[in-house]
């Protein structure tokens, strides 16, 4: 979809301006959401006002999708509550679900090598690492209630497990943690040269897919 040249340069957040701009687009078909900053409140909980606004969309027959970097079990779970079996995008694209034929109809894991690196390099570094497989994330050392950590796994199971003892075909994105900003500051020319397409995704993580995705 394009809108064109005869939009105006800005529209402000107005009333009037929000249904003049839905009236240049056109019809909607779809609308896509993140979960985390978008529909979820502060503590990660995707609220009944969210989900309302969810089902409202089904209901007019236009297709939320959600697109987000949690897995796709906790992903699901807004549009389940609406009431709508669409599509799912979940592990920031590696893994994407069909809710009204429970298929998964995308999956591209980490090459095998590059999960190896990743534990190698989070001991070598001293951080937490992190490993989100299809439905649940493992780590290696959890302090529970530290805030920190919570920022980024408030909402999610956590399994404690050895990574080496993980199969590591299964893993879908890879996120290195540490409670000091400034020393990932420090960090960040290494783990670039280590992972290219690594990239800041939290004030207190490093976070990975599969090169391409």
């Amino acid at each position: 979809m394009t809108m064109g040249s005869s939009l105006p340069p800005y529209f402000g957040n107005s009333d009037s301006d929000l249904q003049e701009l839905a009236r240049r687009i056109g019809p909607l078909q779809a609308m896509a959401f993140d979960v985390d900053g978008t529909i979820a409140d502060a503590e990660g909980s995707v609220g009944e006002r969210a989900v309302a606004a969810l089902r409202a969309l089904s209901q007019a027959g236009i297709e939320p999708i959600i697109v987000t970097g949690r897995i796709l079990p906790v992903a699901a779970d807004p549009l389940r509550r609406a009431g709508h079996h669409g599509i799912v995008i979940a592990s920031n694209g590696t893994r994407i679900g069909d809710l009204a034929t429970e298929e998964i109809i995308y999956s591209q894991p980490m090459p095998e090598e590059i999960s190896r690196l990743a534990i190698q390099t989070g001991r070598e570094l001293g951080l937490v690492t992190v490993f989100t497989l299809p439905d649940r994330l493992v780590v290696e050392v959890f302090e529970e209630g530290n805030r920190w950590t919570q920022g980024g796994y408030a909402v999610f199971k956590i399994d404690v497990q050895d990574l080496d003892t993980v199969d590591p075909t299964l893993v879908y994105n890879v996120m290195f943690g540490h409670p000091d900003p400034a020393y990932l500051d420090s960090l960040n020319t290494e783990l670039k040269a280590r992972f290219p397409y690594i990239d800041r995704s939290m004030t207190n993580f490093y976070e990975m897919t599969a090169p391409g995705e």
